[in-house]
């Protein structure tokens, strides 16, 4: 059972302050509590499992000042312990005792849930809000790294905060890997149709941004085209016929061409498109798609050129948006939680 089903019927208590608790135990031997996830995780261990004796259902990780003031304090006071530790380690390290304690004592009719718990960045007076928001960023990317889906913002002194990390983009191919991969497409295709033109159909709107970066790397002729359609029925019994939208300007006959798409899941849609573009009598149609998501595949669709296969989750970014938004992203993200 996840944690939305079961605040659906039923109220979650939570565990206290664990830097507090922490404190009143071995305040003396540590700078914070976050020390003791690498140093003394078993005492960490104990105060999760007293909270859960307790009725505590939600732990929260022991990372509230887990950043990186709190964290280049221990390096300097605690060189030897930390010589070798990243702040991400010790994130993760925070989460795993929190989930691992939740998996050990958790019971259908009683369910224990781990979160990833973040408290706010001291903000210096010369502090530029972009600086302090790539902090909590790539705090959340620790925890995402190791698994969490519950997350906790604690004390933030300003909600700019929260509601920019409510929609969080992870970063899950970068700039580099995207301009890399379409250069190979590029010199693939370039290889595979040489002495002939090349006729680029875009699908819009998500298509144009990857066939606009795939024809400056085709070294053949290359002609270009565009089209948008529209499904019938929901997405999620999609009946695979489209309307055209947008139809091409030019005709297909005895061109070779190849169909550009931001991305194939499903494959209803496309399946139908290809066999209409079939119809028109070009000389060879090929399939080309930036992203391709095999674990959401209704139809089977040949795919001759892709770029990246990747995990059925909702990207955007290079073309693809989230409510016509994220789609100037120079690379493809994650929307990670709301």
């Amino acid at each position: 059972m996840n944690i939305r089903e079961y605040l659906e019927n039923h109220k979650l208590l939570t565990d206290g302050a664990m830097g507090t608790y922490f404190d009143s135990i071995e305040k003396e031997n540590y700078i914070c509590s976050e020390e003791a996830n690498i140093t003394n995780p078993a005492l960490v261990r104990e105060i999760h499992r007293s909270y859960v004796k307790n009725g505590a259902q939600l732990l929260r990780s022991n990372t509230f000042l887990a950043n990186e003031g709190t964290f280049l304090s221990l390096t300097q006071a605690k060189a030897e312990a930390f010589e070798n530790i990243t702040l991400k380690q010790l994130i993760i390290a925070g989460y795993q005792l929190a989930k691992e304690t939740a998996q050990e004592v958790y019971q259908e009719e009683y369910p224990i849930f781990a979160a990833a718990d973040i408290g706010p960045i001291l903000e210096e007076r010369d502090s530029e809000e972009a600086d302090i928001l790539q902090q909590y960023y790539e705090i959340c990317d620790s925890f995402l790294e190791a698994g969490a889906d519950i997350f906790v913002l604690e004390t933030f002194p300003d909600t700019q905060y929260v509601l920019k990390m409510a929609e969080y983009i992870r970063v899950l191919l970068t700039e580099e890997e995207v301009d890399k991969r379409i250069q190979e497409i590029g010199e693939q295709i370039s290889k595979d149709y040489a002495g002939k033109q090349v006729h680029l159909v875009c699908v819009l709107k998500g298509g144009s941004f990857f066939m606009c970066e795939l024809a400056k790397r085709i070294t053949v002729p290359v002609s270009l085209d565009f089209m948008s359609v529209s499904s019938y029925g929901s997405d999620t019994k999609s009946s695979g016929v489209v309307k055209i939208v947008k139809d091409l300007d030019e005709s297909l006959k005895d061109k070779d061409v190849i169909v550009v798409e931001d991305i194939v899941d499903s494959g209803r849609t496309l399946s139908y498109l290809l066999e209409m573009l079939r119809d028109r009598g070009p000389a060879s149609l090929r399939l080309c798609t930036l992203l391709d998501k095999p674990e959401r595949r209704v139809i089977d669709v040949h795919v001759d050129y892709t770029g990246f296969n990747i995990p059925d989750e909702f990207v955007v970014g290079y073309g693809l948006d989230y409510d016509q938004r994220y789609r100037n992203l120079p690379y493809i993200g994650v929307v990670e939680f709301d």
